[in-house]
Order: C-alpha cells, then sequence, then structure tokens
C-alpha cells in the first residue's frame, strides 16, 4: 500500500470515529445486551439533546407559585396540535409514495434526506391564521376560486429567518357534487379580480366527496420571496382554484364556459362556533377556530447560522431521515425476541424520569435505542483487515466489529414553558424508529 493509499484510509477512519460519536447515545458496540445499562443511558442522553438543541445548558424554571396551575393558551395548544396534524400528514404522503414506488418500478423507495432533520438545533414553530378579509368569489354556476390572505408583518418585525413555510386548509366532503375526482391549483395572487394572473406554487388531486380532511401545500419560496420585496408588508396573498379560470370566466356574463372549472372541493373558512378544537382539554370554547386556513412557519431565531441548509432544497421536507434500505423496525423487533442487533422499546416520561415539569406536551415519548450484536462477515475483497489494523492501531480501545446504530430517526414536537412564555419547537432526530449494522 502507498503512502497517498495509507494516508486517504487515515483520513476515512477519523472521519468515521468523528460520526460514530454522534450516534453513539442511540446505539452499541457491545455484544452483551445490558437492558438496563443501556436504558439508563439513552435517558442521560435525551436529556442532553433536549437541552442542547434548544440552547439551554440548564432546565427553565418555572415560577415556583405556578408550577402546578400553568395552562397553555389556546393560540399554544391549536399551533401545537396543527404541527402534529401535518407532520401526520406528511408522514402518509411519503407512505404513499413508497407504495406506489414500490408498485410501479419494484425495489426499495429511496428519497432524498429531508433537510428540516438536517439542523441539530430546534426550530421555534409559528401559525399565522388567515384574515378576515379572504374572499369566495362565486358565479352563478359555483364557485370560482377562493382567496385567502394573510398577514406577514410579525415575520418582518422579529428577523427570524423563515425556514419552512406550509398552507394548510382543511377540505370538506361535498356530497352535492358528481365528480370523483378534480385537481386544485394553488397561485400567488397579484389580484384578487377573477382576470388577474397569479404565480402557480403547486397542485393537489383531491376528491371532493371524501370524508373531510387537511391538505397541505408547500409555499415557503413564494412567501420569502414576498417577504423579500419591496412591499413586503403588503398581505400574502393565495388563490385556489381549478385550471386558472382566468382564461375561461366570462365577467360580462358571470358564466363559466367550461363546467370542469367550478371548484367542487370544498374548503373551510373556520369561522363557525361549532368548529373550535374538542382536543384543548381545559381550553375548550376558545376563540381559537380550528379549521381556519392558516401557514404553518418553521423558524430559525435571529443571529442563528444558514449552516443547517434550506429546507425545502430536496423539495420533500419529511419528518425522518431515510435511507436506501428498510432495516430493523418496529414491525420486526418488537414481535420478535431479537438478540442481535434491532430496536428497543424505550418509554421516556418528562415527569416521571427526567423531573421536568416545563415541558407541557407531550408528556412523554418513545425515544427507543439500538442495542445487540453484529455478525461481521470478513472479506480479504474489501480490505477489512487492512483498515481495521489501522484503525486498531489509531484506537486500540475502540470496537472493531460493526455496532448497532439508528437507520431512521423522526422528529419531536414539544410544546414548553420557559419563563411563562409558551413556545412551540421542532426537534429533529429525537425518535429511533430503526437500526442497521455499521
Amino acid at each position: 500500500m502507498d503512502a497517498r493509499t495509507h494516508g486517504m484510509l487515515r483520513t476515512c477512519l477519523v472521519l468515521c470515529a468523528c460520526m460514530c460519536a454522534c450516534t453513539h447515545a442511540f446505539s452499541t458496540c457491545s455484544a452483551a445486551l445490558d437492558a438496563p445499562e443501556m436504558a439508563r443511558r439513552r435517558l442521560e442522553a435525551v436529556r442532553g439533546q433536549i437541552l442542547s438543541k434548544l440552547g439551554l445548558s440548564e432546565p427553565p424554571q418555572l415560577p415556583r407559585a405556578h408550577e402546578g396551575d400553568l395552562k397553555p393558551s389556546a393560540q399554544a395548544m391549536a399551533l401545537y396540535n396543527a404541527t402534529l396534524e401535518w407532520t401526520a400528514e406528511l408522514k402518509r404522503r411519503h407512505e404513499r409514495q413508497q407504495h406506489q414506488h414500490h408498485y410501479q418500478h419494484g425495489g426499495a423507495w429511496d428519497p432524498s434526506s429531508s433537510s428540516l432533520d438536517d439542523d441539530y438545533y430546534a426550530r421555534e414553530m409559528r401559525r399565522l391564521d388567515c384574515t378576515e378579509s379572504h374572499v369566495n368569489a362565486k358565479s352563478d354556476q359555483g364557485t370560482i376560486f377562493k382567496m385567502l390572505r394573510f398577514d406577514t408583518r410579525s415575520l418582518l418585525a422579529d428577523g427570524a429567518r423563515l425556514v419552512r413555510a406550509e398552507l394548510r386548509v382543511h377540505r370538506e366532503a361535498n356530497l352535492a357534487t358528481r365528480n370523483q375526482e378534480q385537481r386544485v391549483e394553488l397561485f400567488q395572487a397579484v389580484a384578487e379580480a377573477p382576470g388577474a394572473p397569479g404565480r402557480y406554487i403547486a397542485s393537489r388531486t383531491m376528491r371532493p366527496r371524501d370524508p373531510p380532511e387537511w391538505v397541505s401545500f408547500d409555499v415557503t419560496s413564494a412567501l420569502r420571496e414576498r417577504l423579500a420585496a419591496a412591499d413586503g408588508a403588503a398581505p400574502f396573498a393565495l388563490k385556489l382554484s381549478v385550471h386558472c379560470p382566468c382564461t375561461t370566466f366570462d365577467v360580462a356574463s358571470r358564466r363559466i364556459l367550461n363546467r370542469t372549472e367550478v371548484l367542487e372541493a370544498v374548503f373551510s373558512d373556520g369561522q363557525s362556533e361549532e368548529n373550535e378544537r374538542w382536543d384543548m382539554g381545559p381550553v375548550v370554547g376558545a376563540a381559537q377556530k380550528r379549521f381556519t386556513p392558516h401557514l404553518l412557519l418553521w423558524l430559525d431565531p435571529p443571529g442563528r447560522s444558514d449552516e443547517g441548509g434550506d429546507a425545502t432544497a430536496q423539495g420533500n421536507g419529511g419528518t425522518s431521515t431515510r435511507r436506501r434500505r428498510r432495516a430493523l423496525d418496529e414491525n420486526y423487533c418488537f414481535s420478535n425476541k431479537e438478540r442481535n442487533c434491532c430496536l428497543r422499546q424505550l418509554y421516556v416520561d418528562f415527569r416521571r424520569d427526567l423531573k421536568w415539569k416545563w415541558i407541557h406536551e407531550p408528556k412523554g415519548y418513545y425515544a427507543n435505542y439500538c442495542a445487540g450484536p453484529c455478525p461481521y462477515l470478513w472479506s480479504s475483497d474489501t480490505q477489512h483487515s487492512t483498515v481495521l489494523g489501522l484503525y486498531n492501531t489509531m484506537n486500540p480501545a475502540a470496537s472493531a466489529s460493526p455496532c448497532c446504530v439508528p437507520d431512521e430517526l423522526e422528529s419531536l414536537t414539544i410544546l414548553y414553558y420557559k419563563g411563562r412564555n409558551q413556545t412551540v419547537t421542532h426537534l429533529s432526530n429525537m425518535l429511533v424508529k430503526s437500526c442497521k449494522c455499521r
């Protein structure tokens, strides 16, 4: 082996050592399966991980007089629940894409990693509800388009960096229509007139007669451009329509020349009193309406470096970091008494296990961890013996066999108190969902 090859191998080993250090809290290289000790280590790792991601050196202290009676506001709970709903919706979308890929092409589905989870630090969540000035333009034959407007001046005021923005609208069941499917398009509106041009953003194929559901559109690029414009304080206006009816709507007769241009998908305004959150616990009956169209925002605080990247660079914005091969997940590991590398279940209760009262939601979560020995195949063809020889020379105390490490990680959303302030944040890579040997 020449000096250049030797140097490259040494560099690779150093990088591998750094990567292993990052995943040590989730995994084990030990052949012995000491479940209590591994659970204890994982618990301590969760404690440090949450504080570190929030940029805290110690847990926030609640006012002693209010430790037991602090209740979240309706707005905070609405934001928290909206984030959970969006996460579940995105997970279902990824599962459908995975199933469709397998059906059409066979083999494993390999989406790009979500850069929402690429950044280590927590991201603040915000919800901007649609203003009361949105309109629902109609013709004699039916709805032409739905206009939504948002006041985004607060984003300009505090200097936070926009990472991602999702428009969320609630589709209601329209049993009066005969259309089984309809393609709904989203535009950034220039003006509210039916014939005004708009910038195309995205589209969704919907089934108007199906049960109600939330529908999301990625509007990050459009909102960034709106905020960066000279008149960035102007309302952010969006238009939901079908195939841009601007070319087929006769303004004089108020008739749509093509019947298929009628918007059969019905979207809630969120103004009904019966549409209040049913799952807010102590805040039931609050003024916050559940089905109001809104923007769900991921923000980096002022001063945060841009090194984490753009959350929309990949275009899929998932909630988990997925790799090519389906690994040892809960479907397999929790139904088999597997001694080798596998996913091990661990539930962390914030109050009981960490003695924390400052996280209001959730009460706990399944952090899980990876454990078990990894069978190792020696191969002279891949020069494993040469690499391991160099590795042992550099680090004699390290494991020479593969380690059981996480393969798929998911994020966690928390609602917590810092003093009396309520904040909803998105914490990346907090739930271990599957494992592999590496």
